[in-house]
């Protein structure tokens, strides 16, 4: 919440934030889906838990606005744009 998200008129405002986390198999379970995958992947990036896939699930639907996040542990790298829509697993 502490990021901006841009506006309706300049949604290009939105943030871009750059996370490193330890690993990324001991965080919650998210299945993500959208531009420039495939079909679905699935990750869970340590420290992520299922709070932060639902806050990230719920700017979806401010979209255009919204944050983009690059996740990045060691030499492996995350992309998780706005657009990206989100399901976190139980």
């Amino acid at each position: 919440s502490r990021f901006s998200t841009g506006t309706a008129l300049q949604p290009e405002r939105g943030a871009t934030a750059i996370l490193q986390v330890e690993d990324f198999v001991s965080g919650s379970v998210a299945r993500l889906t959208g531009p420039g995958i495939e079909s679905s992947t699935v990750c869970s990036p340590a420290g992520f838990t299922s709070e932060v896939w639902r806050k990230l699930a719920q700017q979806r639907m401010q979209f255009p606005c919204g944050i983009d996040l690059l996740v990045c542990s060691g030499d492996h790298l995350l992309a998780i744009p706005r657009s990206t829509i989100i399901e976190a697993e139980s």
